[in-house]
């Protein structure tokens, strides 16, 4: 039986950054719904989305809350099995590569609670600290355990890592597959001083108890 998936993307002033990943991912076939949230933009992103992509559901608020808090409340509006988590800013990357995702849920013999895409391009020294894998944002999950991690308050830059922790705790089933794409420069996005703040919490982040445990021992396995 076909597995429910909804894609949940949320967004904060990406303008024409998040239309050419809806551009690619509506021809993404065996997708039930696109959620979008908006993230309290002030650059007009949802009007053009409304005009170029009518058939997604879009939804929002007015305050700048952050990330986990935007998929939080999209949360709210889907009832699918299960969720597919997608950045906004995300390029150079193929439709194929996402289907083969959605279709590996869909036809896999074994039973996966979550599926990881493994960011390929990243440079070495992420791949040596496994960030390609444990920090990625695209990521289909079951939409129950989201619900579970999100009854905990979670900052903006660690809902990557409770995700991972709460799936290493319970003994879920996660994988992942190779996924070529490049992400956006904060500097490309956000004035300096904001950026460099973004970056420092980033990678404050890196150098937690909870992602020192998971680089050691966190381990999805490679879906054949």
């Amino acid at each position: 039986m076909r597995k429910n998936i909804t894609l949940l993307i949320p967004f904060y002033n990406e303008a024409n950054r998040i239309l050419t990943v809806l551009t690619v991912l509506s021809k993404v076939k065996h997708i039930e719904k696109i959620v979008c949230i908006n993230d309290g933009s002030t650059d007009g992103t949802s009007d053009q989305i409304r005009i170029q992509f009518p058939q997604v559901a879009l939804y929002g608020y007015p305050e700048n809350k952050g990330k986990s808090a935007a998929i939080k409340f999209g949360l709210s509006h889907i009832n699918t099995e299960f969720i597919l988590l997608f950045d906004a800013d995300l390029r150079n990357f193929s439709v194929q590569n996402v289907q083969q995702a959605i279709d590996s849920i869909q036809n896999s013999k074994n039973k996966i609670d979550a599926l990881f895409f493994r960011q390929t391009n990243d440079p070495v020294l992420s791949r040596l600290l496994r960030q390609d894998i444990l920090i990625t944002g695209e990521r289909i999950v079951r939409t129950k355990d989201l619900k579970t991690v999100l009854k905990n308050k979670i900052n903006n830059y660690e809902l990557e890592l409770a995700i991972n922790a709460f799936l290493y705790k319970n003994n879920k089933r996660v994988y992942w597959i190779p996924f070529a794409s490049t992400n956006h420069f904060k500097f490309e996005k956000w004035a300096i001083q904001t950026a460099i703040k973004k970056t420092f919490q980033f990678q404050h982040k890196l150098i937690s108890a909870s992602y020192l445990k998971q680089l050691f021992f966190f381990k999805p396995t490679k879906l054949s």
